[in-house]
């Protein structure tokens, strides 16, 4: 696979590793969200914090009157089911806030693989050699090893 330097320097300033560019695009978006941003949004003790509430007002209601107890579970449920809206309406804002950095990783994927296919499959050897020269050849031959069956990644400079 081969990554012009236009490509690498956005790699760079995305700061991921190669090998999560290899994943489905959605999962690429969620881990850069997830995981690289440093303003990310998580509600997961809140959330604990909210169920564990909700958990000792069913049993002060079952405690009172046993046949509440059904409708303090579904109360409880739906306000859970809430909360899980509203995290989503933070992950799309999120999404929105980091629409450049998205692109740019949206970019990135193409070009490695393009319409989602390897990029031997679609790009030809030659616009390679016109842009880069007989040394092209050199680059490919420095980091071919036939007896390996794994995808080497080559940074192209200029």
């Amino acid at each position: 696979m081969l990554i012009e330097s236009g490509v690498a320097a956005k790699m760079e300033k995305i700061a991921l590793s190669t090998d999560i560019y290899f994943s489905d695009i959605d999962e690429i978006i969620s881990y850069y969200l997830e995981n690289i941003l440093k303003d990310h949004v998580e509600i997961d003790q809140e959330r604990a914090a909210i169920e564990s509430l909700l958990d000792l007002i069913v049993n002060k209601g079952s405690k009172a009157d046993i046949t509440l107890k059904a409708a303090f579970e579904a109360e409880k449920v739906r306000v859970l089911k809430t909360l899980e809206g509203l995290e989503g309406r933070i992950k799309r804002a999120e999404k929105q806030n980091n629409e450049v950095k998205i692109n740019q990783l949206r970019q990135v994927k193409d070009k490695m693989f393009p319409d989602q296919q390897l990029q031997e499959r679609h790009e030809n050897f030659m616009s390679y050699y016109l842009k880069y020269g007989s040394g092209f050849f050199d680059i490919i031959l420095d980091h071919l090893d036939p007896l390996r069956s794994e995808l080497k990644i080559i940074r192209l400079e200029g």
